[in-house]
């Protein structure tokens, strides 16, 4: 039986950045203390999984991990690691490569929720939730909603179509062999853009369909009306 050990990352994040090239989104990032489990310190990793480079690694002697950070829209591999007295007691390296698939997520602009499974050493899962929930722009920062682009929204609805989308529907949104084409006349939905964004937000993606939101959805719509 699983028990339920509840991490919450909140991640502050603004909706788009006016040149990802150039220019990040600054994200708080917090790990909030596990009261199931014994430990005197915390490891987090987090991987940009387009570079493969770290842009997170902090150890913190504590219970907790709160931090500012250089984030920007994407999918990211999160680890843990929570040591007693220098012995690992729990992680996300310790666990099946089924429960290990939940290392993975996407971050997107907007609230997102994730889940993120650690394991004893002996690989019996704790199920640790990880919740991260980057905000809107707050009103001092909506003039420069007026600076974001149509290629600033197309240059993420790609990075979310490809994280999240591609393995099924192709990477030209075609089709696949388990997803139906997202273009073309072949693509029923996408004669009305309201349903198609409802669809993804409810169903998509078919293994974790509360990792798009509609921020999300909206975004791979334009992607793919802009194709």
């Amino acid at each position: 039986m699983r028990s339920l050990i509840f991490v919450s990352v909140l991640a502050f994040l603004p909706v788009a950045c006016v040149d990802r090239s150039t220019e990040s989104s600054v994200a708080s990032l917090e790990v909030k203390q596990l009261t199931q489990l014994d430990y005197d310190a915390v490891r987090l990793t987090i991987k940009d999984n387009a570079t493969e480079a770290n842009v997170i690694d902090k150890t913190e002697q504590n219970k907790s991990i709160t931090l500012d950070a250089t984030l920007s829209v994407g999918t990211y591999t999160i680890d843990l690691i929570y040591t007693l007295a220098d012995e690992e007691v729990a992680s996300t390296l310790f666990c099946s490569v089924e429960d290990q698939q939940s290392r993975v997520q996407t971050l997107v602009a907007g609230p997102n929720s994730v889940q993120v499974i650690v394991c004893t050493p002996s690989g019996d899962p704790l199920s640790a939730d990880v919740v991260v929930e980057p905000v809107l722009k707050d009103s001092a920062d909506s003039s420069n909603d007026d600076d974001v682009t149509e290629d600033d929204t197309s240059d993420t609805g790609a990075q979310l179509y490809a994280a999240q989308c591609a393995d099924c529907h192709a990477d030209d949104a075609s089709g696949g062999f388990t997803g139906k084409p997202l273009k073309g006349d072949d693509c029923i939905i996408c004669e009305d853009r309201e349903a198609f964004i409802a669809k993804i937000v409810d169903t998509m993606p078919t293994q974790d369909p509360a990792l798009c939101d509609e921020n999300c959805a909206t975004s791979i719509v334009n992607f793919l009306e802009a194709k």
